[in-house]
């Protein structure tokens, strides 16, 4: 039931990103987080944060959020577990960054993991973009079965679409791992990275995280 308190400053006026990994870390604690000028008054507050696109739930109860800040004045953080609870099992790590341009992107299949010969199947992919990133990305295709094709993909100014494959009718029967990847470009530089599957829930709402993707061809 700690409420924690931290002081810091910054070396620049600016955007900076607060981020609390527990959720994530496998950690119970549902934690918020508040932040204090010198007077007492509230910068900002930070709670829960995530997408939610269609089936695919992003939602986590990690604070993540931007907040201006000035150089060298006194602020103070506050960070606690929303319904006061604790334990050995309300472990968090609390990062307060300066911005770093990146992003992040998750698929899930839109109905089967198996593709037909002479058809053609989606995956929706949800992009959460951090750090002031704002650039297109492009969605691409590693390790596809013999006979499959990914057409091409490019998110710009959205969070969502939709990446198609499409199986020629000859195609070989075959179970492979597939890679997905999004390339975006920001100030010339180049940032890429690995999509992350998810699976839908057939009981209720929501999605369960993948290890990986095996894509099945059949006839």
């Amino acid at each position: 039931r700690d409420a924690d308190w931290y002081t810091f400053q910054v070396g620049s006026d600016g955007a900076y990103y607060v981020d609390v990994y527990a959720e994530r870390l496998g950690a119970r604690a549902d934690p918020f987080v508040a932040v204090y000028d010198k007077d007492g008054n509230v910068v900002s507050e930070l709670d829960d944060y995530g997408h939610r696109v269609r089936a695919l739930d992003g939602h986590l109860r990690d604070p993540y959020g931007q907040i201006n800040l000035q150089k060298d004045k006194p602020y103070f953080l506050l960070i606690q577990d929303r319904y006061s609870r604790g334990g050995a099992r309300y472990q968090y790590v609390l990062s307060v960054t300066g911005a770093e341009p990146d992003f992040q992107v998750n698929a899930m299949y839109g109905g089967y993991t198996a593709i037909r010969a002479g058809g053609t199947e989606f995956f929706d992919v949800v992009v959460d973009q951090r750090g002031g990133f704002n650039s297109p990305i492009k969605i691409t295709a590693e390790g596809l079965p013999a006979g499959v094709k990914a057409h091409p993909c490019i998110l710009s100014s959205t969070i969502h679409g939709q990446f198609v494959i499409e199986a020629e009718a000859n195609a070989p029967m075959a179970d492979t791992p597939i890679r997905l990847w999004a390339t975006g470009t920001y100030e010339g530089r180049e940032i890429r990275r690995e999509l992350k599957f998810a699976s839908p829930l057939t009981t209720q709402n929501g999605c369960r995280p993948m290890r990986e993707l095996v894509l099945s061809v059949r006839e």
